[in-house]
């Protein structure tokens, strides 16, 4: 036998591995989700407490190639994008009104 023929299955299980566990890492998002989207229902509407968090899993699910926009970061993305679009405006109003303040 040469060495390629044994090599090949080690080579389509590692490439199985590797889907696998983007398979298993989704599956556990999406059961972290639904603590989530629990602990996201007890937050007031107004309340920033939340956005560290968002902040956190959104670094980390952009840092993996396997769970970028998939379905649980997606998921994330429509969830906290009317909070970051409030955030923005926040910011952009504070700097606004700094501008002019210091006239």
């Amino acid at each position: 036998m040469s060495k390629t023929l044994k090599r090949s299955p080690f080579a389509q299980a590692f490439a199985w591995f590797s889907d696998l566990l983007a398979d298993h890492s989704e599956i556990f998002w999406s059961l972290y989700s639904v603590d989530l989207d629990a602990a996201l229902e007890m937050q007031p509407p107004d309340s920033w407490d939340a956005f560290p968090l968002f902040q956190l899993l959104n670094d980390y699910l952009c840092s993996d190639a396997n769970l970028r926009l998939g379905l649980f970061h997606t998921k994330l993305i429509n969830q906290f994008s009317p909070l970051v679009i409030r955030y923005i405006d926040l910011v952009r109003t504070l700097s606004i009104n700094n501008k002019y303040a210091n006239c």
